[in-house]
């Protein structure tokens, strides 16, 4: 799932940045820079959730470990 996840962005921004680097006009590719804002922030929010996942994860292993 996490592959999958990280995959789903690094497309989107391959795909963008593709579609900027053969756009030559000017507001076409001024759209496409605040395009890439979007999967960033997703980016960073799927990350996010992963950190959170570990960290609960670590603390139950964590709490295990405590009572044996």
């Amino acid at each position: 799932m996490v592959s999958l996840n990280l995959k789903t962005h690094a497309t989107n921004f391959t795909l963008l940045l593709n579609f900027l680097y053969k756009e030559s006009g000017k507001i076409q590719r001024s759209k496409l820079m605040t395009m890439l804002f979007n999967p960033s922030d997703n980016l960073s929010e799927t990350i996010k959730g992963l950190r959170e996942i570990v960290e609960v994860k670590s603390n139950i292993n964590e709490e295990k470990s405590c009572f044996l």
